[in-house]
C-alpha cells in the first residue's frame, strides 16, 4: 500500500502565495500544507492588510477568504484587479460557502477559481498547478501499519513533534518532520508517513501515534 506527498517539481519556479484569512488556525493549516511543498507563504488577516503586503511585496497567486472584517475576500479582490501593478494576480476564493452566488460575486469580483474549506490538498494543489503553471510531482511512499515504530525518529524531533502537537503548531510540526526526512535512515520513513497524515489533516491520528512513543523520548 502507498500514500503519496507532493514536492514541487524540481527546476519549476519558485512558489509564492499570499494566504488571507481572518481566522489564525485556518491559516496555520493552508500556510503548514504549502510550506511543506516549498512554497514561500506571506499570511495576511483581512482584505486591507493584503492589499498593503502586497503592494510591498506583490505574490503570483494569493488565496482569498471571503468573509472577513476590516475589508472583505470580495472587495480585496476588486482593489487587486483595479491595481495597475497587482492587477495579473491570480486570485482564488477559499471559503465555506459554496452558495453559487457567492461563488458568481468572487468570480465577477476578478477570482480566477474557487476552493471549498475544508481544504484538500491535492485540489488545492491542482489549482496552483493550473493557474502558475508549476509543475508539481506526487511522490508515493509507503503506508505504514497503525503501530509505526515511532522511537525510529530522532529524539529532539519527537519532542518538538509533541509539545507542536499539544499547542495545534501545525507549521512547526512540518518542520520538524523534514528535519528528520533530511536526516534519512528509517526515521526518515516514518517523518514520510506522518507527513502523510498531516496532508490529509489527520491530525488526531498522528496525535495517536505520538503517543505510541511518549515515555521513551
Amino acid at each position: 500500500l502507498f500514500d503519496t506527498i507532493a514536492t514541487v517539481e524540481p527546476g519549476s519556479e519558485h512558489l509564492r502565495i499570499m494566504v488571507v484569512d481572518d481566522n489564525a488556525d485556518n491559516r496555520q493549516v493552508l500556510t503548514g500544507l504549502l510550506r511543506s511543498v516549498g512554497a514561500e507563504i506571506i499570511e495576511a488577516e483581512h482584505g486591507a492588510d493584503a492589499l498593503g503586503k502586497l503592494r510591498l511585496q506583490p505574490v503570483p497567486l494569493v488565496l482569498m477568504d471571503v468573509h472577513m472584517p476590516v475589508m472583505n475576500g470580495m472587495e480585496a479582490t476588486r482593489q487587486i484587479k483595479a491595481d495597475p501593478v497587482l492587477c495579473n494576480t491570480v486570485v482564488i476564493a477559499v471559503s465555506a460557502s459554496v452558495f453559487p452566488d457567492v461563488i458568481e460575486q468572487m468570480r465577477a469580483a476578478g477570482c480566477v477559481d474557487f476552493i471549498n474549506k475544508p481544504v484538500h490538498l491535492p485540489e488545492l494543489l491542482q489549482k496552483i498547478s493550473q493557474h502558475l503553471g508549476v509543475s508539481l510531482r506526487m511522490q508515493a511512499v509507503p503506508v505504514m501499519p497503525d503501530k509505526i515504530a515511532v522511537e525510529l525518529l530522532p529524539a529532539d524531533v519527537r519532542g518538538v513533534l509533541q509539545t507542536a502537537i499539544a499547542e495545534g503548531d501545525i507549521e512547526a510540526m512540518y518542520a520538524a518532520l523534514q528535519r528528520a526526512e533530511y536526516r534519512g535512515g528509517s526515521g526518515a520513513e516514518v517523518a514520510r508517513h506522518l507527513r502523510a497524515l498531516l496532508n490529509k489533516f489527520e491530525i488526531e491520528a498522528v496525535r495517536d501515534l505520538l503517543a505510541q512513543g511518549v515515555g521513551r523520548v
